[in-house]
């Protein structure tokens, strides 16, 4: 008798994979590379000497591992039972990072800042998993708040642009943080705002800089942090389907927007930039061609069940960038479950 063993899906691959290579403990660290191919990767420890050498700078603590994809995957995989054990390992590694109600990417460096961006990621990634109680969500709401609140010496404290660091947190080297802005970190912590406290007044400058990135058309040259304009475009349509208002005031600029940038078919596209796209369209609602490019990114998986290893954020000014299999394979996943689907 023939038995007929049914093909593993690309998700169920993927997933398989990032359960390896979580190895019962937590996954592994963000790689670092000047190289936006990753072929010459810096091992943590020495990224601090490494940027010292190339750039010139000394960023005043060791890189050390890092918790950015532990946040990532919170908000990436779906929410079923047969993640639980997984989430659990990227709950405890997440925590490590926590600082009060913000969060930090390297968790064994004391002296790096809480980030506005990291602890938007955070938070949205329990809130998707239930890891957070009401009065804890409004708590992390108010410090992001808190964050682009603007102090006057003549008309007192009011909102202003989200930035991406808090500026109360200087150290005993250096100064205050020169306020810094980015376009996918503004709507990051919008988004993670709404989870808690709904559509407020205090947004609406950081709302305005996110209109005017798109206007502009900066957001084709990626953000300070973001090198990719599609991580800007998905950061924006995940707010739009959060926000009525948000997607009044923003929609229908990322509706062209992501339209204009998935009809450039002269481009050769990232495995991650293809993921963000496809999320991108199905928080908006787009979905012509959608399989057709469900089927274009699942015909770049490796054999393992990855996608390889491309640049996801940057290190500011300087030409770091952090990205790996595990990330853009959890991107990866998420495109391919439409609606990031949370399946019993």
């Amino acid at each position: 008798m023939n038995v007929q063993v049914k093909a593993r899906s690309p998700q169920e691959h993927a997933l398989d994979y990032v359960r390896r290579s979580s190895a019962g403990y937590a996954l592994p660290p963000t790689l670092l590379s000047f190289d936006t191919h990753f072929r010459q990767v810096i091992a943590p420890g020495r990224a601090r000497a490494e940027i010292q050498r190339v750039c010139g700078v000394d960023v005043g603590f060791d890189l050390a591992d890092d918790s950015l994809s532990a946040m990532l995957a919170l908000t990436l995989l779906p929410a079923h039972s047969g993640n639980r054990d997984l989430i659990s390992l990227l709950y405890q590694q997440v925590k490590q990072s926590r600082r009060g109600y913000r969060f930090r990417v390297f968790p064994k460096a004391p002296v790096s800042a809480a980030g506005t961006d990291c602890t938007a990621i955070a938070v949205t990634g329990m809130h998707r998993h239930q890891l957070l109680v009401d009065q804890q969500a409004d708590m992390f709401a108010s410090e992001l708040l808190l964050a682009s609140t603007v102090w006057d010496a003549e008309v007192g404290p009011h909102a202003g642009v989200m930035p991406v660091y808090w500026d109360d947190e200087p150290d005993s080297d250096r100064p205050l943080r020169e306020r810094r802005h980015d376009a996918v970190i503004g709507a990051n912590a919008l988004y993670a705002i709404h989870l808690a406290k709904g559509h407020t007044a205090d947004i609406v400058p950081t709302l305005d800089y996110l209109t005017e990135h798109l206007t502009s058309r900066a957001y084709l040259s990626g953000t300070r942090h973001y090198p990719s304009p599609d991580a800007f475009l998905c950061a924006a349509a995940e707010l739009c389907a959060a926000c009525e208002r948000c997607d009044d005031k923003l929609g229908g600029l990322v509706r062209r927007a992501l339209t204009e940038r998935m009809s450039d078919r002269g481009v050769c596209f990232a495995a991650i930039d293809m993921a963000l796209r496809i999320i991108a369209a199905d928080l908006l609602g787009i979905q012509t061609r959608q399989p057709q490019r469900r089927e274009a990114l699942a015909a770049l998986q490796d054999r393992d069940g990855s996608w390889p290893a491309c640049p996801y954020y940057r290190m500011g000014r300087i030409p770091l960038y952090f990205g790996s299999r595990s990330l853009t394979t959890l991107f990866a996943l998420r495109a391919l479950e439409p609606g990031g689907a949370d399946q019993p």
